[in-house]
């Protein structure tokens, strides 16, 4: 009985984000040096909660739309590992510069759940999603590049079609500028200011 109701609920689920995520607004954008522009989408529910749409960095390299999708519930607990991760890469970023470190991958303490989105002929979506932090040295054009980079350890697969999958996205950040700049974007007062913002047509009183 419990197996058939959370059967259920996965195909409500995946019945209705589609829609979710074509009714949601553009909200903003962040960037990254290397891979450019990302975009930052965000909707509200009939609940009154809401949900970011964040666009990742495809790691198939097709540039294909998918990120992760934040709702309110899982808010706090993202806002709080970002900027935990980047007291910890702004501690790491310095151990690696007097070490002269060119090459590591040490990953975080914490993580984060999330529901993963991509699109290939449709929206797919991976529920209950654990994003990991991992610290990052490697080299690039003959430069140590640090970076923090938010991802899943495991591949993307469908939540309604294990067959459908996805090596994944990630979110990248390469100094702790960028986490601060990232958290003011989606910072709450943001949130509350752009989804109270009145409707163009409601302007325009009678």
């Amino acid at each position: 009985m419990i197996k058939k109701l959370k059967i259920g609920f996965i195909l409500l689920c995946s019945f209705l984000l589609p829609t979710l995520l074509v009714s949601q607004k553009e909200f903003d954008f962040y960037d990254n040096p290397i891979f450019g522009s990302k975009r930052i989408s965000l909707g509200q529910g009939t609940d009154g909660g809401f949900s970011l749409c964040i666009e990742g960095i495809d790691l198939e390299g097709q540039e294909s739309e998918g990120g992760f999708m934040v709702n309110d519930k899982m808010y706090d607990s993202f806002i709080m590992n970002i900027k935990k991760a980047k007291a910890k890469y702004a501690e790491w970023d310095n151990v690696a510069k007097l070490n002269d470190v060119k090459d590591v991958s040490k990953k975080m303490e914490f993580s984060n759940e999330v529901t993963a989105y991509w699109k290939s002929n449709n929206y797919n979506f991976n529920f209950n999603f654990n994003l990991s932090y991992f610290f990052r040295v490697s080299m690039l054009e003959g430069k140590a590049v640090r970076q923090l980079i938010i991802k899943g350890t495991e591949e993307l697969k469908s939540s309604n079609n294990e067959f459908i999958t996805h090596i994944g996205f990630a979110l990248i950040f390469l100094t702790p500028q960028d986490f601060s700049i990232f958290i003011n974007k989606i910072s709450k007062d943001k949130i509350e200011a752009f989804l109270n913002k009145p409707k163009v047509e409601d302007l325009f009183k009678d």
